[in-house]
């Protein structure tokens, strides 16, 4: 079954926050409670590594921890793959917020109930893209449908094994040209 998921490229990050600001201005959101995030990275804590920008929001995961512990069944997972959030049905319980890895529910004093990315699809027409990808300038953010499961759920994983192996060999005396090398993966 084909889901829409975010496929986002750490390369083409440069760190603007655009995604933050558009999806903040195009959801209302309060201080402090984005839905979009753009957090820095430095893998292995290593000061003679660069940070590196990368974008987190909801990953509309394909069994999403959220849905199972919503007792209001106001959390489900659309057949596109989006997982929405129905203000409605929700009671401020909190526990699709301990439950969610990814720290992609807040609750809003707005509108009094939990928030969460639902790639716009009630505020944009049908076939737009949502606002956060609208205002990549890189194109480090997209969105995909296809049948790939679960493969945003270990994008950071993914990111920061490669991440990892560029800062072992930082550490180890080599030098970063900029290339993967002895063991790493090479760049595509």
């Amino acid at each position: 079954m084909m889901s829409k998921r975010f496929e986002f490229d750490y390369r083409l990050c440069v760190g603007c926050e655009g995604c933050v600001v558009a999806c903040k201005q195009q959801n209302r959101a309060e201080k402090g409670q984005g839905l979009r995030k753009v957090l820095q990275v430095n893998p292995g804590r290593n000061d003679k590594m660069p940070s590196y920008p990368i974008s987190v929001s909801c990953n509309h995961c394909t069994d999403p921890n959220c849905i199972k512990v919503c007792r209001q069944n106001a959390i489900m997972r659309r057949e596109d793959g989006i997982v929405e959030l129905h203000e409605e049905r929700c009671n401020q319980c909190m526990e699709c917020v301990a439950a969610c890895p990814y720290d992609a529910i807040k609750y809003s004093s707005r509108v009094n109930k939990m928030i969460k990315c639902n790639m716009c699809v009630d505020n944009l027409p049908e076939g737009s893209v949502p606002m956060c990808i609208e205002n990549c300038p890189t194109g480090a953010l997209t969105v995909v449908d296809d049948d790939i499961r679960n493969v945003t759920e270990h994008l950071l994983d993914d990111i920061f094994e490669e991440l990892d192996c560029r800062a072992t060999k930082v550490e180890d005396g080599a030098k970063d040209t900029g290339r993967w090398s002895d063991g790493c993966k090479d760049e595509p």
